[in-house]
């Protein structure tokens, strides 16, 4: 049984009848033009909510909260030369983790890191060759499984070894 602990909020554009583009959600200038316009909120254990998105520089963006119910940061970059869309899960031990596409094709990833001055590691190459957009669960016994569709037209996945770590086995 899969388990999921986020939502997803997409962003509707509708025609006004000035004929400009009005948007549901404030997105900032650097984001739009991301895929349909998806922005993935998910909360950390703490109940603050984070906002991530793949913006048209291939890089994805996220904003938080600095208290629960609080206003949100102004948007930051955490990189990436990605494609495909992104989802984002949280690990047993609380930590954030975004995935997506590399222009190889790759699943990568990129995870809260508190030690590090970001805040986020460095981006990580979990493999395979896909072509669609990820989407990450969380299963039973706390492991983090990312699936994505191949070039094959077969949903392909991965999963951790062990809760909130690796290595990354799969794919199956």
């Amino acid at each position: 049984m899969l388990l999921s602990t986020r939502f997803k909020a997409f962003v509707v554009t509708v025609a006004t009848g000035a004929g400009l583009l009005a948007t549901a959600a404030a997105i900032p200038a650097m984001a739009q033009g991301v895929g349909p316009g998806e922005i993935i909120p998910i909360s950390n254990c703490d109940g603050r909510v984070e906002q991530f998105t793949l913006a048209s520089d291939g890089a994805i963006w996220h904003r938080w909260q600095s208290t629960m119910g609080g206003s949100f940061s102004g948007w930051a970059s955490l990189g990436g030369s990605l494609r495909y869309g992104i989802d984002v899960a949280r690990n047993a031990d609380c930590r954030l983790e975004v995935f997506s596409i590399n222009s190889s094709n790759q699943m990568v990833h990129i995870w809260q890191s508190p030690a590090t001055s970001t805040g986020w590691s460095g981006w990580g190459t979990i493999g395979g060759t896909l072509v669609g957009a990820p989407s990450a669960f969380n299963l039973n016994d706390d492991r983090l499984r990312v699936c994505a569709y191949g070039p094959d037209n077969v949903w392909h996945c991965a999963e951790q070894s062990a809760p909130s770590s690796g290595p990354w086995i799969g794919w199956f």
